[in-house]
């Protein structure tokens, strides 16, 4: 059976990530690290998977274990009623994922099989009683009296032998603790709470404990048209969606996912002096490998089954200022130990300066080619804003004359050359009247004020031509690839922010409202959303929209006054 994108739960322990389907199946999961072959590849039609299920039982429930990233799925059948405990130990040196079965009433028939993939890594296999291997698999039947319990785990490291009950225990509560100290990090008491601190759990699975690199999903080629050819391959590191994720967490006073992320990106930046910046990287910190596909028949038949990603390759002006701005936001630099990486900062500010004026592939990586993208030369005015910001704030050594007056002929252009001269908004490229929500951002980025008549009519032309059954699209107008996708859900979350920022409060709280009821069940959102059939889309769980319902949320929870103000500077056009 494939069950519905939304249906999953996410797995992880900051080295892999894993989905749990709600019948039992471990249906994704590439260990030892999140951009490996896949063990369990049964999501896109594979024969590898991990199984746990309790015979002539049906699931009764299917949830996260409180604020953590465990989950337990009760059973209930005519002779039993059992739990099982699924969780990836963390902290861990080596990735591995457990399963403990108890049973509460009755006799439980436990059936176990783990079958990984051709191709993955050399796996452990761990029980508290034998568990045989035969067939390229692990398969086992076990009966369970009431009280009594089983323990499972497939791994990667040196551990090895039986895995006692007792233990397997101990594991889920040293976990469950950790899980539990993230959340209550969280500083945020504002609409809907759950969500946001589901959120933050799913970012920080999605972190690779190593480097700090967060990857945009833990998953590869779920479609963004069913059928179709919009798959990608997310198991990487994107430097803007990093950027996203730092507004995030200093949105909520974050210190923790700040910091990790912000010694990511520095690293990122220390490591390309003078050169550009890449669009992606792996989760070690080197180039993401170029696209290839995987013979698998794919979610419903979508193929191709991508590995590697295309984009690596292009050149994203945006990315300048996703990098400034978050390492604006994390105020680290004042920091003696970081000092001494403040001339790499520099190298990369003048190569935005040399390369603001070509075109680029935009934040939606356009296949059909380079344009002079209006949000890609905003945010190369923000990498030149915050840098002289942060400069001037930890009085650090920069040419800021040079840098101001790059600034001020960057200013210029983008309102003489990206502004509709019919409708007064933001156009998506220099001459091209289409609309892009990316253009929401530009208020929110303080390159003009919420108030001033080309943001207004930039938000009025977005909803007007992009909303689609109270969601919005990216964009319109072609793109260079079949099929047309669903509403993509970051830019509700941006609409959202830009209606609280514009004094619209009523208006945010109906957008926020309306998003929030699209959450799974367990309260993760992939990419993108169709209207009409009402499911997911694309990789899931997707970091740029949980940390776009993080951002909403607080400006949300600023404007109706249940919060503080922000924490972040607003930045005033220079």
């Amino acid at each position: 059976m494939t069950w519905p994108i939304e249906s999953h739960a996410l797995l992880g322990d900051c080295l892999s990530a894993a989905l749990l389907a709600p019948d039992g199946r471990v249906v994704w999961w590439c260990p030892p690290r999140f951009d490996a072959a896949p063990a369990c590849d049964a999501l896109l039609g594979g024969a590898g998977s991990f199984d746990v299920q309790v015979a002539g039982a049906r699931v009764e429930s299917f949830a996260y274990e409180g604020d953590t990233n465990a989950m337990l799925t009760r059973w209930r059948g005519p002779r039993c009623a059992a739990r099982v405990h699924d969780f990836m130990p963390y902290p861990a040196e080596h990735t591995s994922l457990v399963r403990l079965v108890e049973c509460d009433e009755g006799t439980a028939d436990v059936v176990a099989f783990a079958c990984p993939a051709a191709g993955g890594a050399p796996l452990v296999a761990r029980a508290s009683q034998p568990w045989p291997y035969e067939k390229a698999g692990w398969r086992g039947a076990f009966r369970l009296v009431r009280g009594e319990a089983l323990a499972l785990s497939l791994g990667v490291g040196p551990e090895a032998g039986p895995l006692g009950v007792e233990e397997a225990r101990s594991l889920r509560r040293s976990t469950m603790d950790a899980w539990s100290r993230w959340s209550e990090l969280c500083e945020y008491d504002g609409p809907r709470r759950d969500l946001v601190v589901r959120s933050l759990l799913a970012l920080k699975a999605m972190r690779y404990a190593p480097t700090g690199a967060i990857v945009a999903a833990p998953t590869t080629s779920l479609p963004e048209v069913v059928g179709g050819e919009r798959n990608w391959d997310y198991r990487f590191a994107w430097l803007r969606d990093t950027g996203f994720c730092m507004d995030a967490f200093v949105s909520l006073g974050h210190s923790d996912g700040a910091r990790e992320l912000a010694n990511w990106v520095l690293r990122a930046v220390a490591e390309t002096p003078g050169k550009d910046l890449l669009v992606l990287y792996n989760v070690e910190g080197a180039p993401a490998p170029e696209e290839s596909a995987l013979d698998l028949p794919g979610y419903e038949g979508s193929r191709p089954v991508r590995v590697g990603n295309g984009a690596v390759k292009q050149f994203q002006l945006d990315a300048y200022g996703h990098v400034m701005e978050c390492l604006h936001l994390w105020q680290g630099m004042r920091r003696p130990e970081r000092r001494g990486l403040w001339p790499h900062v520099v190298a990369l500010v003048d190569r935005c300066c040399e390369r603001w004026r070509e075109p680029d592939n935009g934040i939606w990586e356009m296949p059909s080619g380079p344009r002079h993208f209006t949000y890609s030369k905003v945010m190369a005015w923000v990498a030149l804003d915050r840098a002289i910001r942060t400069a001037e704030e930890h009085g650090l050594p920069a040419p800021l004359a040079r840098w101001d007056a790059v600034r001020k002929e960057i200013r210029r252009d983008v309102l003489a050359r990206g502004v509709d001269p019919d409708t007064g908004a933001f156009t998506q490229s220099y001459g091209d009247p289409a609309c892009d929500a990316s253009n929401l951002r530009i208020p929110l980025v303080g390159f003009v004020p919420p108030d001033d008549p080309r943001a207004q009519a930039t938000l009025e032309q977005v909803v007007a031509r992009l909303e689609r059954g109270g969601l919005l699209l990216r964009y319109d107008g072609p793109d260079g690839l079949e099929g047309r996708e669903g509403a993509f859900l970051p830019c509700g979350f941006w609409l959202v922010e830009a209606l609280a920022l514009a004094g619209r409060r009523d208006e945010a709280r109906k957008a926020f409202d309306r998003l929030a009821a699209l959450a799974s069940p367990l309260g993760l959102f992939a990419e993108e959303y169709d209207p009409q059939a009402k499911r997911h889309l694309g990789n899931f769980p997707q970091a740029f929209t949980h940390a776009a319902l993080v951002s909403a949320a607080w400006k949300l929870a600023v404007a109706e006054g249940s919060a503080p103000r922000d924490v972040k500077v607003k930045h005033a056009a220079a």
